[in-house]
């Protein structure tokens, strides 16, 4: 229906348009939540439909089809009518068993773009990096598998016996291992586990890695080989710093082995 009501649409707005054959199609994302369109440059708008979850204030539109939306918040999402019906692109849980092929989670951006030949894509910025689609979004190719140069890190760590090894905590790009810190040049990193890892602390005659994730929870990992062996959680209900990374303080003395 029209929206005769200038109040039914609230002042969180955001807004994405293409042209395609002579015409222009609007659309605008009310409240992260509500979507709706115009052909008429604006003079009045048609509530199309209800995003499945919260946006973050991400919308974009097809550069060859205006019938094909799109927007993220946690997920990804797709619309092909015009945003009567979306649907989730994937789940944020599927990336990890297929980093290359699915969309980590935190969309960040979505932007249609064109190639010189006049190739239509897709560029889907989130938290694990940067991935690309041809077919709007019907299957995604994750562009930063390897030659990432950029993360932040919320702490950093070089193991004590062995100075080529470097840990870091990264936000969303878990826990990084290099083993060639010695070697002049840029750094390769591996990624151990995803997800968000700081406070690192070397423990057991440096044998152990803890790593802690948010909310009080450490992964003990071997620090010769860098696999991973178990985890804990410390608990309680009134932790300090609660609901992200606590305080953390290495009280292991490498000479009594305590």
């Amino acid at each position: 229906n029209s929206v005769a009501q200038p109040q039914t649409i609230t002042s969180d707005l955001q807004f994405a348009g293409t042209l395609v054959t002579g015409v222009l199609t609007f659309y605008l994302l009310s409240n992260n939540q509500a979507v709706f369109s115009s052909t008429n440059q604006g003079a009045s708008w048609l509530l199309k439909g209800t995003l499945p979850q919260a946006a973050w204030g991400r919308l974009d539109v097809s550069n060859i089809d205006p019938l094909k939306v799109f927007s993220g918040g946690v997920e990804a999402m797709r619309s092909y009518n015009s945003g009567t019906s979306w649907t989730v692109v994937n789940n944020w849980g599927d990336y990890y068993s297929n980093i290359t092929g699915k969309l980590h989670a935190d969309i960040m951006n979505i932007v249609h773009y064109r190639k010189t030949d006049g190739t239509s894509f897709a560029i889907i910025n989130n938290h694990g990096g940067v991935a690309v689609s041809y077919n709007e979004l019907t299957t995604t190719s994750n562009l930063t598998v390897t030659g990432l140069h950029s993360a932040q890190y919320y702490d950093i760590l070089t193991a004590m016996d062995n100075s080529n090894i470097i840990y870091a905590g990264a936000q969303d790009q878990g826990l990084q291992r290099a083993t060639t810190a010695l070697t002049p040049g840029l750094l390769s990193f591996n990624q151990a586990i995803s997800g968000d890892y700081g406070y690192l602390l070397l423990s057991d005659i440096y044998r152990t890695l803890y790593a802690q994730y948010p909310g009080g929870s450490y992964y003990l990992f071997d620090n010769a080989t860098g696999n991973y062996m178990t985890n804990w959680t410390m608990p309680g209900t009134q932790k300090p710093n609660y609901g992200w990374m606590l305080p953390a303080k290495n009280t292991y003395n490498p000479v009594s082995d305590t």
